[in-house]
């Protein structure tokens, strides 16, 4: 699995490290470019709340024949910040955190498999969450 937090804290030692953002993607869009041209399944955990954002995934998907497929978390807000406010560790800023859920109810109100996605799947149920198994071998 590809994440962002990870990568940032790659270029700058801190997950949370905001000003880390554009090197940190710039790598992770590189390590799936070299996984997908490999042939190898990636999974990328971020928020991908903007469509210019799930585009620059969707063409590297596209070009080297590989299903892209959504797994979209539209959680109630008040559980997302509150699960966030009672974090181990770094708590996101919560106005961070309220522009994302309004970036994703955009997204909602649009058609994402218009977007190019191979299957979308939206979990709404709390207990999804952490019930979503990934069914190929982690990379």
């Amino acid at each position: 699995m590809l994440s962002s937090d990870r990568f940032r804290g790659f270029v700058s030692g801190d997950e949370g490290d905001q000003r880390a953002t554009r090197t940190a993607f710039a790598l992770l869009h590189r390590e799936v470019e070299r996984r997908l041209a490999a042939g190898v399944s990636s999974v990328v955990d971020a928020t991908n709340v903007m469509a210019f954002a799930r585009r620059a995934l969707l063409r590297r998907a596209s070009r080297h024949g590989i299903p892209a497929v959504a797994l979209v978390f539209d959680l109630d807000p008040l559980l997302v910040l509150t699960r966030n406010a009672t974090r181990a560790g770094r708590i996101v800023p919560r106005a961070a955190v309220e522009r994302q859920l309004e970036a994703l109810a955009r997204s909602l109100r649009g058609d994402l498999a218009a977007e190019g996605f191979a299957l979308v799947r939206v979990f709404r149920d709390p207990g999804d969450v952490d019930r979503v198994r990934l069914v190929f071998p982690p990379t």
